[in-house]
């Protein structure tokens, strides 16, 4: 049985109006004759709009096998194996780590929003830290895997 955790970044409508909307909107308003001036702060901006919204959304999936951590339209994603992971536990990330794909000095971690996360001990002495709004949930679903897998 598969559990889902999805992490939503609420400032992802905030920023595509601000980076794109706005933009085009002033733009379009000034224009020049070719038409030139819309042309290129569309482009720009319809690529911005992609970028943020493949990172405004976190997904979380925990299955029989492995957990399986994905960006907004599935990449970039990331599979960890329940071999691999030592333990799971909940961790709240300072606020200068940010969001999004960071290498921290303990390891990766991957999130959109907040600072809540759970963090995976990996064979190796590696970590990885998922953010999520379900701390508790997500850190006890993969435990409740990692231990049955290990019998």
């Amino acid at each position: 049985m598969e559990q889902r955790f999805d992490q939503i970044s609420p400032i992802a409508i905030v920023l595509t109006i601000a980076i794109v909307v706005v933009p085009i909107g002033i733009a379009a308003a000034i224009g020049d004759a070719t038409g030139s001036t819309l042309a290129v702060t569309s482009i720009i901006g319809l690529a911005m709009g992609v970028l943020i919204w493949t990172f405004n959304r976190l997904s979380v999936r925990v299955n029989d096998d492995a957990v399986v951590v994905a960006f907004g339209f599935g990449l970039p994603r990331r599979t960890i194996t329940f071999d691999r992971i030592l333990a799971a536990r909940p961790v709240r990330n300072r606020w200068y780590a940010g969001w999004g794909i960071r290498y921290l000095r303990t390891g990766w971690m991957w999130n959109v929003w907040g600072l809540s996360a759970v963090e995976l001990d990996l064979a190796g002495g590696r970590h990885f830290r998922i953010g999520t709004d379900r701390p508790d949930e997500l850190a006890a679903a993969i435990t409740r895997r990692t231990a049955r897998n290990r019998r």
